[in-house]
């Protein structure tokens, strides 16, 4: 949004209705601006933009009892934010990903709810996983590694992550060159009951959830098999046992 069109929402009284249009033009201009016409995620930011009435329900609570002045503020905010590309493609990648895990494993619950053995033993069903760490998740835990989340961090906007109980874990130096010529760095951080490996671009280009599943999967064939320790004590998370326990009773009444 130019700041003439900031100064123009400051000068009109068209209440809530002229905040929503100036939403819809921000938004879906930057799409037109950052993405190719091809872009699938263009198209879905324009559709998901475009619905005045469902945008209308949205907004109505962020914007209540808001000034058109402090409205059209905010909105500048949210424009200078996203003037940057790769934000803005990183964060609705992350944002529509997330929302279509949700709906693919609420699916997968309804359609097919009784879990394979490696979901079971992962506490997850597989469309539970963002797409572009779900098949290499599910490959490592072949290898011994038990993991326990991965995919987008909350803390920061660009990189990746996944959690394992293992203690004992080696990222060998071939695969730490691999990345590094993929203008990736990978960090293992150790902590007392848990390993973390961190994944980040070193490119300041987006990186497509193509791209990172490639990345992922060359990670999860990289790996060594995992060393041999003891994980029975390793303390789980709630929505994992709790995962177990519904397999438990679903199978019991499929018998």
């Amino acid at each position: 949004m130019s700041f003439e069109l900031y100064n123009q929402a400051e000068s009109k009284d068209d209440g809530f209705e002229n905040i929503v249009k100036l939403m819809q033009d921000l938004y879906i201009g930057l799409a037109e601006k950052h993405l190719p016409e091809e872009s699938s995620l263009r198209k879905r930011i324009i559709e998901y933009y475009s619905d005045t009435s469902r945008l209308q329900e949205e907004l109505s609570a962020v914007f209540k009892d808001v000034t058109q002045k402090e409205a059209a503020k905010r909105i500048q905010e949210v424009a200078s934010k996203f003037e940057d590309q790769t934000f803005f493609i990183e964060h609705y990648q992350k944002i529509f990903e997330r929302t279509d895990t949700f709906a693919r494993n609420r699916q997968r619950a309804q359609e097919n709810p009784i879990a394979s053995q490696e979901e079971y033993d992962a506490g997850a069903y597989k469309e539970g996983l963002e797409t572009q760490v779900s098949d290499a998740m599910f490959a490592l835990r072949r290898n011994g590694y038990q993991t326990f989340e991965s995919g987008f961090r909350e803390d920061n906007t660009r990189d990746q992550y996944v959690g394992m109980y293992n203690k004992k874990v080696i990222l060998p130096d071939s695969l730490r060159a691999q990345l590094k010529n993929k203008n990736f760095a990978i960090t293992l951080i150790p902590h007392s009951d848990r390993t973390i490996i961190n994944i980040h671009p070193l490119s300041s280009e987006p990186v497509s959830l193509e791209v990172w599943k490639a990345i992922w999967d060359e990670f999860s064939a990289s790996m060594p098999k995992a060393e041999q320790e003891d994980l029975s004590v390793a303390q789980t998370y709630s929505y994992h046992n709790d995962f177990r326990q519904r397999q438990d009773v679903l199978k019991k009444l499929d018998k």
